[in-house]
């Protein structure tokens, strides 16, 4: 079961406010105060349960990146999303320069598990797609890097 079907409406509007506050390396209770000051209310013990969950994910992400590109990681060191996933697996991309309507994240979600390579080959293929090319203008696109930050498992999986 996700973490998410266990929330309040309160906590889960909060969610995205309190995934960006861990990203920043604010504490728990700096959250849980900042939370307070914005006026939603939030029991202390679920933000705390969320704060944790991320931070475990976050650990995860940080030693799927150090992984070689071509090496096909142990999903069971993935973290499990705080969401119900459709795919078994998701992939976050960062994409770094190329065009202004370039997103800055891309969501890759597979059944399978996937090397970095895989991923980024897919991502690159979308944004292949997504390129704007001006009739009569041969101008070749801006460069732009795309580097894998985060990988999540189904809850589902266990």
């Amino acid at each position: 079961m996700a973490l998410i079907e266990l929330l309040t409406f309160a906590a889960r509007i909060a969610l995205p406010t309190i995934t960006g506050l861990v990203e920043a390396g604010m504490s728990a209770n700096k959250i849980i105060n900042t939370l307070q000051a914005a006026g939603l209310g939030v029991r202390r013990q679920v933000v705390l349960d969320i704060v944790g969950a991320l931070r475990e994910n976050f650990s995860a992400a940080r030693q799927f990146r150090l992984l070689l590109n071509t090496t096909i990681p142990d999903p069971s060191k993935f973290g499990v999303a705080l969401t119900n996933l459709i795919r078994n697996y998701s992939y976050k991309v960062r994409v770094s320069g190329g065009y202004e309507s370039f997103p800055p994240f891309i969501t890759i979600s597979s059944n399978e598990v996937l090397n970095k390579d895989q991923i980024m080959g897919t991502a690159d293929a979308y944004l292949s797609d997504e390129r704007i090319y001006i009739p009569g203008e041969e101008e070749e696109a801006p460069p732009y890097s795309l580097s894998v930050v985060d990988a999540l498992r189904s809850p589902a999986l266990g």
